[in-house]
């Protein structure tokens, strides 16, 4: 027997409202698998869902008819040739099966719906119709091979490790390295370009164990960069400009924190006639370790009475090692092409299109979709996504055709997170199949294969994390066009299908695309040459610039999020990221470039190499993520308010790009498990996230989970392990929010097994129901943490609850019954060992008790206890917050909980430093991984990880949307809502449209003059409780009208509110309120 899952307390269902019905319903936006005619499903049995509208309230269906046939005329002639469920009595509009013919690869689907209302006897009209594909579903379907393109381009030497040669120095102590005192010292190097030397380029690689700040003339090294902070960071200055003829002089002041230091350097000065002059750290360098006298960095400084350096070690020596990896170099993007004729006229032309790597393909020169970074990211060993397109109408009918596809390193050969290039493979490949079907019933298939030929275009390098460099002058003209001489093309590198052996699937969400665009706000200038744009928010995604330039020249684009005092990019926290894209002009005169194969989280941007600057309006911020179309507007009286809500949304739009990602601009970007399910119940309030998270939880439940249970902590898995408290148990945490808002049991059902072998795993690493590996802990947090046992045993109860009600949904009793069972254990362990007589919760402060009321982990005669102690841990911070990653998604609601909601409101609206609306007081656009990403008394936290677009704090949103708004899921999928808005911090309104799976709903409420007015909007077919707060119904108005005539019956007081029971529609109520 299966059950549904949700809260519904004291809910007594009723449709009195019904006799308000007016007209009929109507359904509209149709979905499958929820997403807007998808074309190439994975799916045999799709669920489609429609949602309802129609003028009066209290319309509700009573049974649906779906029509679904192969062709869009025999849909239009109300032939089912697939399907026609014939009238089923449901009410259901969501997620409801497809019930019709078996669907086989390639199947065409046009389909739509109409319904019978409540107490009517006619349907409504059909809806518009809808369509989806059956993409291939058997690998026997593909006839294509994975092809590329290894061979190494003309210019395409692998750099020489620019360190060979040079030593580690320091100031010679007289003791081994090892035992090195700390503190800091100073070098200098002068050396001499010939006078009347023409350089060309000047690059210096330097790096220190543990820091460095290097000058050169006098002049720091860098366009911004911090000191040099660590000897794992790559660090590489672009020095042309301080370079001269003549006398010049290096000089660095170095620092050690303990036991082995050093400090290695390498200045290429490249000049006119080809030549090099390489000035290299050894011992010719001089030393002092005592503060040098004013000049010290400049060639007339005398450093006579300074020791020559010592050399500590040649490189590579130990205990550094390689600090120039080969994955530092980055390739050349293959371009590919085939030509091929078009005997007749053509029905349809479907493509199928997959890469290990990302890939842009194009037809007769025009592009094919609008899909970014394709096929997206998955963990490669596991499985491989492709796309389909419809491209019919690029097809050119009896003539010559030409396909041609530019080839990336993405995810799959490049830099993910920070574990260098290649982590799943070395060589990225393409596979595409085209399948034309000709008028007269022939068809033909156009694949990947020998026959495809190969070169090396504009596109030199192409990195997600590096950037992008193009160098317009070895653009291929018409490569993508039928008829080009491609004599001069190589042939390509085949590797046979069955070599790769993960499964190619359809890819099953939404995929990333160009969202909007945002032009710069303004332009300055803190260097000369140096030119910054503010774009006013920021984003993911890339500038899209047009610049004035000649021939030849080389414009440098830079990306940060932040500036430096000096109005310099403040990029040291990008660590190994270089976040940089750079394109050589081919022709004089204006040109607009932008890459393709790369993306940056940024707010400003920094252009060099131009004469003259781009107006602002010449930079333009290209905005990417999955297609998540928002699904929430809040908007509060308190304009802070208001912004952190935009701030959540933009923080969810900048790192849902193929995964849940934890930044969108450093060397990390990975898709951490716990920041996703902290952040999860907002998510899905502030977008319809269906589609892309049924696309990722395939990545974390069945591609991440290890060998003994435990889940990965990052997913799609790179291997930086697994088992962590909260990150790890976002695998059962994230089914069961789904299936709370969407009402998905599919979600349950495929993955249940693998959430016991996760659940097996927290019981086999528990001692009498107590778990204390922890993990991560409450990252992040100020102070008001918990004990570690606690964290852990709280969620571990919390997941056996949750586990008994999938179960139960999914019908597997027994499982709901063990799960049951086991909760009731480890709550009353929990008790037992953390929780006092007087309520006070073992070593913990304020994600503690947050944690204890959450779950419910708390026996009724301590929770006023607990509550006070709850009270004075945040007292004792100052009545602020001091919880980190876990506590904070928990902390408001708890307090709520607790009988504390004066004291949420005041975290909630608090302005100094801790807390959200802090933040905002300091120009956020988006949400910070830390408290004090920036603070005007201490500047930029450190640098090691501070990201300014980080949404797990933003998990707040939820307390914003359920409690200040009020509104939340009573019964699963939203089929009975409830509005409870909860003035409360000194707001005199707040209003949130939020679209669900079954349509809009929105609560506004306004305070003034002793009253509250609140506007409800109900979907059609849902049933909703609106509480008010008076516990005077006969106070309450709607429409001008006594409540008590409006809603009869269905009003009354309940516990010291008026509670409403009413359906659909829309309604306006006023009562009286004293705060």
């Amino acid at each position: 027997m299966k059950r549904t899952l949700g809260c519904v307390g004291c809910l007594v269902l009723c449709a009195a409202a019904g006799a308000w019905a007016a007209g009929s319903l109507v359904p509209a936006e149709l979905k499958c698998e929820y997403r807007v005619d998808p074309a190439g499903i994975g799916e045999t049995a799709p669920r489609l869902t429609w949602i309802l509208t129609g003028e009066g309230r209290g319309l509700y269906q009573a049974a649906y008819q779906i029509l679904a046939a192969d062709s869009e005329a025999a849909l239009a002639r109300d032939e089912g040739t697939l399907w026609d469920s014939g009238k089923v009595a449901s009410g259901e509009s969501a997620l409801v099966p497809y019930g019709g013919k078996p669907l086989a690869s390639r199947a065409q689907c046009f389909w739509k719906v109409r319904v019978w209302a409540r107490g009517q006897e006619e349907p409504s009209d059909w809806s518009a119709p809808a369509r989806f594909s059956v993409g291939l579903l058997a690998p026997e379907d593909w006839s294509a091979e994975w092809i590329g393109y290894d061979a190494p381009a003309e210019d395409e030497a692998v750099p020489r490790d620019p360190y060979t040669g040079s030593f580690w120095v320091w100031y010679p102590e007289g003791v081994a390295p090892e035992a090195f005192p700390s503190g800091k010292r100073w070098l200098r190097k002068g050396f001499t370009v010939p006078q009347g030397a023409k350089i060309t380029q000047a690059v210096l690689y330097a790096t220190a164990d543990n820091g460095a700040r290097v000058n050169l003339n006098g002049e720091r090294v860098g366009r911004g960069e911090e000191a040099i902070q660590s000897h794992s960071k790559r660090y590489e200055f672009d020095v042309t400009a301080l370079v001269k003829p003549g006398e010049n002089q290096l000089a660095a002041e170095v620092e050690n924190a303990q036991g082995n230091a050093g400090f290695i350097a390498t200045l290429d000065v490249t000049l006119e006639d080809g030549s090099t002059l390489s000035v290299r750290t050894d011992k010719t360098w001089k030393a002092v370790n005592e503060q040098p006298g004013r000049g010290w960095r400049d060639a007339a400084f005398d450093d006579k009475q300074w020791a020559p350096a010592q050399e500590v070690e040649a490189y590579p020596g130990k205990p550094w090692g390689p600090l120039f990896g080969k994955d530092m170099y980055l390739p050349p993007a293959p371009y590919l092409r085939k030509e091929f004729a078009v005997k007749g006229d053509v029905k349809r032309a479907t493509l199928y299109a997959t890469a290990l790597g990302i890939y842009e393909t194009r037809l007769n020169g025009k592009r094919i979709g609008d899909v970014q970074l394709a096929p997206g990211w998955t963990d490669y060993n596991k499985r491989v996504y492709y796309n389909t397109y419809d491209v019919t109408g690029l097809i050119a009918p009896g003539a010559a055709n030409a396909w041609g596809t530019i080839l990336a390193d993405g995810w799959y050969a490049g830099h993910v997170g920070n574990r260098g290039r290649g982590v799943y493979g070395k060589e990225p490949r393409f596979l595409a199949q085209l399948e034309i079907e000709y008028a007269d019933g022939t068809t033909e298939r156009i694949v990947t294969d020998a026959a495809w030929k190969a070169a090396y275009g504009e596109v030199r390098a192409a990195d997600l994390l590096m950037g992008e460099t193009r160098d317009l002058r070895k653009a291929l003209p018409g490569w993508d066009a039928a008829g080009l001489d491609d004599a001069a093309w190589k042939p390509v590198a085949v590797t046979p299908r069955a070599e790769v052996k993960a499964p190619v699937q359809a890819y099953p969400g939404n995929p990333v695309r160009i969202i909007e665009t945002i032009s710069a706000k303004s332009m300055t200038e803190p260097q000369p040459g140096v030119y910054v744009y503010e774009m006013g928010q920021n984003m993911v995604g890339w500038p899209r610039i047009t610049v004035a330039g000649k021939a030849g020249d080389t414009v440098t684009v830079r990306h940060a999020e932040r500036l430096q005092d000096d109005g310099m990019l403040y990029t040291v926290a990008l660590r190994s990221a270089r976040a940089t894209d750079q394109y050589t002009l081919a022709a004089d005169g204006p040109v607009t470039l932008e890459p393709a194969f790369t993306f940056h989280g940024f707010q400003y941007v920094e252009i060099t190499g131009v004469s003259a600057p781009p107006a602002p309006e010449q930079v333009v911020g290209v905005v990417i993520h999955n297609d998540i179309p928002r699904a929430a507007v809040f908007e509060a009286s308190d304009p802070l308010l208001t912004k952190l809500a935009s701030n959540i949304v933009w923080g969810q739009k900048g790192n849902y790009l193929e995964a849940p990602t934890d930044c969108p601009q450093r060397d990390e970007r990975l898709g951490w498990t716990g920041d996703a399910q902290f952040f999860m119940p907002t998510a899905l309030y502030t977008a319809d996230i269906g589609a892309f998270h049924t696309k990722w939880l395939v990545d974390l439940v069945q591609d991440s989970q290890h060998g003994d249970g435990s889940f990965a902590h990052v997913s799609p898995d790179v291997g930086i392990g697994a088992g962590a408290v909260a990150w790890g148990d976002a695998a059962l945490i994230c089914p069961y929010l789904m299936h709370r808002f969407y009402g998905d049991t599919r979600v349950i059902e495929r993955h249940f097994d693998n959430l016991v072998k996760g659940m097996d795993f927290l019981t086999r690493t528990s001692a009498d129901h107590i778990r204390k590996d922890l993990g991560f802990g409450d990252w992040l947090n100020l102070g008001g943490g918990a004990k570690d046992e606690v964290i852990c045993t709280a969620y571990y109860a919390y997941l056996a609850r949750i586990m008994s009600e999938m179960a139960g949904v999914i019908g597997r009793n027994e499982d709901a019954a063990r799960y049951a069972e086991l909760y009731g254990s480890i709550r009353d362990a929990f008790i037992k060992a953390f929780v006092s007589d007087d309520g006070a919760i073992l070593e913990s402060s304020q994600t503690g008790y947050a944690l204890a009321f959450a779950f419910d982990l708390l026996p009724e005669e301590k929770r006023a206890g607990a509550a006070k102690h709850f009270e004075a841990e945040v007292a004792r911070f100052d009545n602020h917050l001091a919880t980190g990653f876990i506590g904070t998604p928990r902390l408001l609601p708890a307090l709520v909980a607790a009988g504390k909601e004066d004291i949420a409101y005041r975290l909630l609206m608090n302005k100094t430093y801790p807390s959200w609306l802090y933040q905002v007081t300091l120009g956020s656009t988006t949400m910070w991984e830390r408290w004090n990403g920036w603070t005007p008394e201490q500047g930029f936290a450190d640098p090691g990880m501070n990201s300014f677009n980080h949404y797990a704090f933003g998990a707040v949103g939820e307390f914003l949307y359920s409690h200040v708004a009020g509104i939340a899921p009573l019964q699963t999928a939203f089929r009975t809502v409830q509005v409870r808005p909860r003035p409360g911090g000194g707001l005199t309104s707040a209003r949130l449209a939020h679209r669900c799976i079954r349509g809009e709903i929105v609560s506004d409420w306004k305070l003034d003059g002793g009253k509250m007015r609140l506007t409800v909007v109900i979907p059609q077919n849902t049933d909703a409780v609106i509480c008010l707060p008076t516990a005077a119904p006969e106070a309450v108005t709607e429409g001008g009208q006594p409540a008590a005539a409006v809603f009869g019956k269905n009003i009354r007081a309940e516990n010291g509110e008026t509670v409403i029971r009413c359906g659909g529609g829309s309604y306006a109520f006023e009562l009286p309120y004293a705060g």
